[in-house]
């Protein structure tokens, strides 16, 4: 082979080349379009085979109109977040039921720890109250021994105490008013026992 030819070669080699490569550049790769429905009914379309974060996301099949922002659920369960027309975070179902789950969970503890502080202020106001009982109770003593002390005193017949309010009730009252310190005395005896 002479060198003319040779140079015919690779001048027709290269022709050959440039020519597949017009070729290859005027037509377009063909990108598979994908989407997704989510449980609204909207669509949300991107350019690949899944969604990824990052990605460029559009509501019609031209890829001409942003997908407007939100967290929006798909039919499987995944949940995709949008903020300015791109995918900013994936979850996957067992994600969000992991989510949701903590959140129970959460919201649980919290309605423990309230029951149980609950619970510790009853704790306190029953000891507030049968503290208040015993003071009562001492109140009752003293006012009783008073009652005693005051029917010994003279110009009267003596007092008995009935505090149950049993038998001999009639004789009670009728010893008590004997005298008109009595008199007052019982009233204000018996005015406590009922208010107790």
């Amino acid at each position: 082979m002479n060198t003319e030819q040779q140079e015919k070669g690779i001048l027709s080699s290269i022709q050959n080349g440039f020519a597949e490569l017009k070729r290859l550049l005027k037509t377009k790769p063909s990108i598979k379009n994908g989407m997704v429905t989510f449980k609204d009914g909207q669509t949300l379309f991107y350019e690949g085979e899944t969604p990824e974060v990052g990605m460029n996301v559009f509501s019609d099949e031209a890829m001409s109109q942003v997908f407007p922002d939100g967290s929006y659920e798909a039919e499987d369960g995944t949940m995709i977040k949008v903020e300015n027309g791109a995918i900013i975070e994936i979850i996957s179902p067992s994600q969000t039921v992991s989510s949701k789950l903590q959140k129970e969970n959460n919201k649980l503890k919290s309605n423990v720890k309230i029951l149980e502080n609950e619970v510790e202020n009853l704790k306190i106001e029953r000891d507030e109250l049968f503290n208040k009982q015993k003071d009562v109770m001492k109140t009752i003593d003293k006012l009783t021994s008073k009652v005693e002390e005051l029917g010994k005193l003279p110009g009267g017949n003596p007092v008995r105490v009935n505090p149950d309010g049993g038998e001999n009730e009639e004789e009670n009252k009728t010893n008590r008013f004997a005298d008109s310190n009595h008199a007052k005395i019982y009233k204000i005896w018996s005015e406590y026992h009922k208010a107790k």
